[in-house]
């Protein structure tokens, strides 16, 4: 039957072809697609003196998918049936019937008889800004403590050296130190240890009081310190360098001054976390300009304003603290190439206001991050921060301060008011009498209120009060508030790739069904498009509307019209277009 021939013959088809095929793929010679085609003529010789009429034949050469037989086809050799006529001329092919459709490959260079697939790879780039944090511990040893460091001013003359390393131009927001001091053998009491922790580092600075133990007894005392704002200074990031001084008030059996007899620094406690920001800006005292980046459509900015000043005291009594600065955010769309101007607040060290921070585009301003109040001089009246912030996402007040003490047994100047959180307002919103400065999640601490006749401590970065004085002789300062900081947070849009496609050819009779081209690609905001062509060109081809998935990665050819067409495919996406390469013929 024919039938039954007709699928003998296209199963031996197959089978020869694959067999080719891979004979191709494998020796890539010159003399490779021309016996293909020899032999491809045997073949269908062959077919057609055991079945006619035949419904289906295939060949391919250099590239060029020859058409499929229909109906009475007949197959026309127009050169030599020898290999040499064949090396000379690819001009042979299959007589058509009109009432075949076809789509083809474009012709690719002699020898390769299979079309080379080219992926197109587009660049991205993405920056982003949080508060990350990195951390190291001292791992050389017990650390000595040391005879002649008991009190400020002074120095062990054997501290402990720890370095943390941070990404390069990070901004440091604050720091945590942990670490632990052991009685040793002679088991002196804990209330004699001493420690202060120094930053070494270009712009660093030491804590201005002494830890001490608490205890008339040996042992062992836990020692841990959040929101420091030592390093706070250090710019350029990289390795940041820090130094423990521990020392003792008792030897009373003599011996070294640095030793671990008396006292000494447990190994494996010691351990400094910096908390840091990228692409944050610090205050400069000027206005700055943000440029928007190439392929980036939306940013999300975020700023906190200048924390106030803590009070001062010229007459006996305690000072309140400063007002915590604002927290702010926005979100926006932008167009790259876009500029803008941004502001960093500074912190006060005066009765005035901590100082704004903004980002706008002169008139509209899109972030504002109100200062905190400063403290009046000689005065105990709590302040806050200011009302009037800006952001489409969040905005959260600056922290209330505390009032000092000045009476009983309580001497002290007031803490400061923390910054606005990035979840939640500054902390101290109640009446509070308290030394202590407040704390936040996502902001900068107040500062310490000072000790008995002494000053306040400043506010911790971003945007702290400061804290009050206390006075009982001379003149003690309020702490200053924290300077604001800003933060622009992006991602750069991935510019589109295509990273496979359709390249098989197909042919089909009048109104038959063709297997849909496709195309994988990646990237932002993506929409396709399908051309369709005369020629195999990726450009002047013919728009394909929305019909059959015209518009989608997946398009359908129709088979109504008798012709050869080449369909191509135009990815776009918020960051740029790529275009396919040929899909078949």
């Amino acid at each position: 039957m024919i039938l039954n021939k007709e699928i003998i013959t296209g199963l031996l088809c197959l089978v020869i072809f694959a067999a080719l095929w891979i004979l191709t793929l494998r020796f890539q010679q010159n003399d490779t697609p021309i016996l293909l085609a020899y032999i491809g003529e045997t073949l269908l010789n062959f077919t057609n003196s055991i079945s006619k009429p035949i419904s289906c034949g295939y060949k391919q050469l250099n590239g060029q998918i020859f058409d499929l037989v229909h109906e009475q086809s007949v197959f026309s050799q127009k050169k030599s049936k020898s290999l040499n006529s064949y090396r000379k001329s690819n001009d042979f092919g299959f007589a058509l019937n009109s009432s075949v459709v076809s789509f083809r490959h474009a012709p690719k260079s002699k020898g390769i008889a299979f079309t080379l697939l080219l992926i197109l790879f587009g660049f991205s780039h993405s920056a982003w800004a949080q508060i990350s944090s990195a951390s190291a511990t001292y791992s050389s040893g017990d650390i000595s403590t040391d005879y002649g460091f008991q009190s400020l001013p002074g120095s062990s003359s054997c501290p402990g050296t720890l370095n943390v390393t941070i990404p390069a131009n990070s901004i440091i927001t604050s720091i945590d130190v942990e670490y632990t001091i052991s009685s040793g053998a002679i088991n002196p009491w804990i209330s004699d240890q001493r420690s202060q922790l120094r930053c070494t580092s270009i712009g660093g600075t030491a804590e201005t009081t002494l830890a001490s133990g608490v205890g008339n007894y040996s042992g062992s005392y836990n020692y841990s310190r959040t929101g420091l704002s030592i390093a706070n200074g250090v710019s350029g990031g990289g390795n940041i360098t820090f130094q423990l001084h521990a020392g003792r008030t008792w030897n009373g059996n003599g011996g070294p001054d640095c030793s671990t007899n008396y006292h000494y620094v447990n190994n494996n406690t010691w351990k400094i976390t910096v908390y840091y920001v990228q692409n944050g800006f610090i205050y400069t005292g000027s206005v700055q300009t943000f440029t928007v980046p190439s392929c980036v459509s939306s940013i999300t900015v975020e700023a906190w304003g200048g924390g106030g000043s803590g009070g001062t005291r010229s007459n006996d009594g305690a000072g309140a603290g400063g007002g915590g600065g604002a927290y702010a955010k926005s979100t926006m769309a932008v167009t790259s190439g876009a500029t803008y101007s941004y502001y960093i607040g500074a912190g006060s060290s005066t009765t005035a206001a901590g100082e704004d921070s903004y980002f706008r585009n002169t008139p509209t301003v899109y972030v504002l991050a109100k200062g905190g109040n400063s403290a009046a001089n000689n005065s105990n009246t709590r302040v806050g921060g200011q009302s009037g912030s800006i952001g489409n996402i969040v905005t959260h007040s600056g922290g209330q301060s505390a009032a000092g003490s000045n009476g009983g047994s309580n001497y002290w100047g007031g803490g400061g008011g923390s910054s606005g959180g990035t979840g939640a307002n500054g902390n101290y919103t109640t009446n509070q009498t308290t030394q202590t400065g407040a704390s936040i999640v996502g902001g900068g601490s107040g500062g310490n209120g000072g000790d008995y006749n002494s000053n306040g401590s400043p506010g911790v970065f971003p945007g702290g009060g400061g804290g009050g004085a206390h006075r009982d002789s001379g003149t003690r300062y309020g702490g200053s508030g924290a300077n604001g900081l800003v933060i622009i947070t992006y991602t750069a849009d991935v510019a589109p790739t295509i990273s496979s496609q359709s390249t098989l050819g197909q042919t089909q009779c009048i109104n038959g069904t063709f297997t849909a081209i496709t195309v994988t690609a990646a990237g932002t905001g993506l929409s396709y498009q399908w051309y369709s062509n005369t020629t195999a060109s990726t450009t002047g081809g013919t728009s394909l509307g929305s019909g059959n998935g015209a518009q989608t990665n997946s398009y359908t050819p129709q088979a109504t019209t008798a012709g050869t067409l080449y369909y191509y495919c135009i990815v776009t996406g918020t960051c740029g277009t790529v275009t396919s390469t040929i899909s078949g013929a």
